[in-house]
């Protein structure tokens, strides 16, 4: 079945994955996918639909986030959007148990005023966990498994994911020495490293204490970048570098991109047992 919303047919009848995670898989940390925002640079696809509800291949793009932090052995994820989306997400998602999962929590974020406004929605969900957030619009060929692994059995202050890019310009860029990052800053002018800070974290239980000291930017946001440095500065970040693609889809030309990808097989959900 197909919906249209502002011109963009939108399926009903996904797929869903079936037990993805297996028990033996599970880590302790809880997954956060951030999926608000007003998806301005994609208009008018997003006239009347959330952005990561749009089709990529035969998924909506929510999809894509909510397969990696399963197969990473998450069981509880929250995901964070505009209250008029919730049901749409819902619908387009399913029930927790067709994922694998223990919970799908969903919670409405007041106003869009940056990543780390949106994060802060998840305080009461996370409680005294770990967690991993991940940016719903960031598609990931392969994910960081073992570092996510790893960082749940020793959570240590927090860990970013980097990838060498074309146009660090666009993104927080970090700056490394002697194997250590040193600085990040949100879209430089000039970059002193290719190094993209992609859309997946991991953070210590102390993350909602630094939100509490983020002060807005100069554009009025909560910067990610700048929740990021208070760890650096605290010498309590680490980082892994991402191997294979990675794609962020908040603007046409990248959506573009990637459901060339998905049309040619080289965006897909990795399935661990059938589909329903």
């Amino acid at each position: 079945m197909r919906l249209t919303f502002g011109g963009l047919a939108i399926r009903t009848d996904y797929p869903i994955l079936k037990n993805v995670c297996p028990s033996e898989k599970r880590v302790r940390v809880k997954g956060v996918i951030l999926a608000g925002g007003e998806g301005v640079r994609l208009r008018p696809f997003t006239e009347n639909i959330n952005k990561h509800l749009l089709e990529i291949g035969e998924h909506p793009m929510i999809h894509s986030p909510l397969s990696v932090l399963c197969e990473a052995g998450i069981s509880e994820v929250l995901i964070v959007t505009g209250e008029r989306w919730i049901d749409d997400f819902k619908r387009k998602i399913g029930e927790p148990t067709q994922w694998g999962l223990r919970s799908i929590s969903y919670v409405a974020q007041s106003e869009s005023a940056g990543i780390v406004n949106a994060l802060s929605m998840a305080e009461q969900f996370a409680g005294d966990e770990n967690l991993i957030v991940m940016l719903g619009d960031n598609l990931i060929e392969k994910p960081p498994y073992e570092a996510i692994k790893a960082f749940s059995q020793n959570p240590q202050g927090a860990k970013v994911v980097l990838k060498e890019i074309s146009n660090p310009r666009e993104f927080g860029v970090a700056t490394l020495k002697c194997g250590q990052i040193t600085d990040i800053v949100e879209k430089p002018d000039e970059p002193e490293s290719d190094l993209a800070v992609i859309g997946l974290y991991l953070y210590d239980s102390t993350v909602f204490k630094r939100i509490r000291a983020v002060e807005p930017s100069a554009r009025g946001e909560y910067e990610i970048t700048d929740l990021n440095k208070s760890f650096l500065e605290d010498e309590r970040l680490g980082w892994v570098e991402l191997s294979g693609w990675w794609m962020d889809c908040g603007s046409t030309d990248n959506l573009a991109e990637a459901r060339k990808f998905a049309d040619s097989g080289k965006l897909r959900l990795k399935k661990t047992s059938e589909t329903v």
